[in-house]
């Protein structure tokens, strides 16, 4: 790893700074870099109904999507915690409704088997 100074570390990834609200264009300023990325991630908002856990680990990966501008890779770090907050809290309903969706059938399948004799 190589060590850098923390004026290193502030300065905007050259990679970022082509990201644009029209695409991959031209090099933006990393000032307008950075105002356009939080821009973009602020219009993400949450329903009430999140529990308050999981908006703080939403207000995170936006932090962690923002110093993207200083580190291109942290677009990739946020986008796989996301997928890691919000499927664990998926996984219990799915599994809930493929047992209850393996139950209707099974009771089909008893009715027409009970029917058939």
């Amino acid at each position: 790893m190589i060590i850098k100074t923390l004026s290193e570390l502030q300065e905007p990834d050259e990679t970022s700074l082509y990201v644009t609200p029209l695409g991959i264009e031209g090099r933006v300023r990393p000032d307008d870099a950075a105002a356009y990325l939080q821009h973009v991630i602020s219009r993400l908002e949450l329903s009430e109904q999140v529990p308050e856990t999981a908006r703080k680990s939403f207000e995170r990966l936006r932090t962690l999507y923002a110093y993207g501008v200083l580190c291109y890779d942290l677009y990739t770090v946020a986008g796989d915690l996301a997928r890691l907050v919000t499927e664990p809290r998926a996984a219990p309903l799915r599994r809930a409704t493929c047992r209850t969706a393996r139950r209707r059938r099974a009771r089909r399948r008893i009715t027409q088997l009970v029917g058939a004799t």
